[in-house]
């Protein structure tokens, strides 16, 4: 038996308070979980637990910022055991409950890097017609719901993924990458499209490789990638659109006189080349663009559902 002391008394209480505390946390987990970062409650629980392992049974000083320091002497020694057990007891209470909760967050937002715009076919569709640029998506009604595809990387192939539940992620300040010999694996690509840059720059157009992406009109081309997703320009402002006349690849080209139709300085040809909408219907066209607000992009998996509610919602 210990004695009966003031401090002894005083300590035991202590230990029932932070049990109860232990429940209340406990009992309040899940609301936690939703205000405070995961990596922050799983830091402050290693500490604790830490902290509580290190427990001298002799003097020990725990500092606080804002506290005048408390101290332990050998007066605590009686009751310092039982204190510790209680204490390690309520600590491991929590983290059994909290633990595997916090853990799978934690591992949630790591899979997640990008803004998640809609996470249903129905609410990527209404966010395509509200957000998207307006003249592409005129194009993409014109030529008949054909869609323009691009590759995901690892990361963006994750985040586009939710089971049987595919999401709309938006793509900004994605590197480009048209003037990287390791792109096309070529020095030759890389000289290509330098080129291009020098010829468009002394045309006025304002895109260029250096600030555009590829896309196709073929998704198996652009499984080549990465998982294969349709591209949906976002803002009425930055941007435009660049193919290739006689369609086909920008690389490699067998043409040496290709003729680069862009959207913003090329009328309408005679034989409707010049027509995003005609583009957009060409088999395995490249078509380069420019979106300095971001691009969305939706899994090809969803495409039949997607052109449903998009046919639906713009014929209301």
């Amino acid at each position: 038996m210990y004695p009966s002391s003031p401090f002894v008394i005083g300590s035991m209480l202590l230990s029932m308070v932070l049990m109860l505390v232990s429940i209340v946390v406990v009992l309040l987990s899940p609301l936690v979980s939703a205000f405070v970062a995961p990596q922050t409650l799983l830091s402050i629980r290693y500490e604790i637990i830490n902290d509580i392992s290190n427990t001298s049974h002799h003097t020990r000083v725990k500092h606080y910022s804002s506290l005048k320091p408390i101290q332990y002497t050998e007066d605590d020694y009686i009751c310092s055991e039982r204190r510790r057990r209680y204490i390690i007891a309520s600590a491991s209470v929590v983290s059994t409950v909290l633990l595997p909760q916090l853990s799978n967050q934690a591992y949630a937002d790591d899979e997640v890097s990008y803004p998640i715009v809609a996470t249903n076919t129905k609410q990527i569709a209404e966010y395509i017609i509200k957000e998207c640029n307006s003249k592409f998506l005129r194009s993409v009604v014109k030529s008949n719901y054909n869609f323009l595809y691009r590759g995901l990387s690892l990361e963006q192939s994750k985040a586009v993924a939710n089971g049987n539940q595919p999401r709309a992620i938006l793509l900004k300040n994605e590197p480009f990458d048209l003037l990287d010999p390791s792109t096309y694996e070529s020095n030759e690509a890389a000289a290509y499209f330098q080129r291009l840059e020098d010829d468009m720059i002394s045309k006025g157009i304002n895109m260029q490789p250096s600030n555009s992406h590829m896309g196709t009109t073929c998704p198996k081309e652009a499984s080549k990638w990465g998982k294969v997703a349709s591209v949906w320009p976002i803002g009425e402002q930055g941007v435009e659109f660049a193919w290739i006349a006689e369609g086909g690849y920008f690389w490699p080209n067998s043409n040496s006189k290709q003729t680069i139709v862009t959207t913003s300085s090329t009328k309408k040809s005679q034989n409707e080349r010049g027509a995003l909408d005609i583009a957009l219907q060409g088999d395995t066209w490249d078509i380069m663009f420019r979106a300095d607000n971001g691009f969305v992009v939706v899994p090809a998996e969803i495409n039949v559902e997607l052109k449903r509610h998009l046919q639906k919602l713009i014929s209301i």
